[in-house]
């Protein structure tokens, strides 16, 4: 993503999507168009179709950028309010904000080998019907850089890779058990 001449890095999002075969009421209703931005109180979304008789709607929430040279922007308001800082003041022309495409080979060149994609459950979405849902998904480098949710991200990780506790005691600098059913 680059906005103005600042180029960052998506580091965690959000999907969404509300549809007759998936009801989610957590799903902000829209008429945009597909891959158009969209503000709304909870910060700023990429819009979703389901396709072109528009049976759905939904987006992806940008939670977290990374720029570059390594500055963290935590939390969907805040990104807004950080994009928008990059345009300038109101007479300057700028090139706005827009997405650029990168490889896999390109995102990966520019950080070690450690990253990983994490899936994990939606921050802060209540009693919804897709609470247990692994629709939100993060670079687990971020996470020493306090993640909202980061022991729930670590301990749908461990859940999944029992063996990498050492890691997870990396990211959160201390030991994290899981809860038994016992």
């Amino acid at each position: 993503m680059i906005s103005n001449k600042v180029e960052y890095r998506l580091v965690e999002i959000e999907f969404y999507f509300n549809c007759e075969q998936h009801r989610d009421s957590s799903t902000h209703e829209h008429n945009l168009d597909a891959w158009q931005w969209r503000f709304h109180n909870s910060g700023l979304d990429i819009t979703l179709w389901e396709s072109d008789n528009r049976e759905g709607y939904g987006g992806i929430l940008i939670r977290s950028i990374k720029s570059l040279d390594g500055n963290f922007t935590n939390g969907p308001r805040k990104v807004v309010s950080q994009l928008f800082r990059d345009q300038g003041t109101v007479s300057e022309v700028n090139n706005g904000i827009r997405l650029v495409e990168k490889s896999f080979d390109d995102l990966y060149s520019l950080h070690d080998e450690e990253n990983r994609i994490l899936s994990t459950w939606r921050h802060n979405i209540g009693k919804s019907e897709f609470a247990d849902s692994t629709y939100r998904y993060i670079i687990d480098r971020t996470l020493n850089n306090k993640v909202k949710g980061r022991e729930q991200v670590c301990r749908k990780y461990l859940m999944d890779h029992p063996e990498r506790s050492d890691e997870v005691k990396q990211w959160l600098g201390y030991n994290l058990k899981l809860k038994s059913n016992i």
